[in-house]
């Protein structure tokens, strides 16, 4: 996503260099509060799926994703 891109490479070198980051994450730190508008349909109201490398988070907080 181009704009958490934009976020990471804006950010001071010694902030971001050797760090992996989630998109979702770093939207959210830059106060995205809803993904909706980031979505291939704009009109679906299916659930975002996680990516194939990350599982939910403890407790099946709806939303959050975790790296393995």
């Amino acid at each position: 996503m181009a704009d958490a891109a934009y976020a990471i490479l804006t950010r001071p070198a010694e902030e971001a260099t050797g760090n992996c980051y989630l998109d979702e994450d770093v939207l959210r730190e830059e106060g995205v509060t809803s993904l909706d508008g980031y979505r291939a349909d704009p009109a679906s109201t299916r659930p975002l799926q996680l990516d194939v490398f990350l599982r939910p988070a403890p407790g099946g907080a709806e939303g959050r994703r975790q790296r393995p």
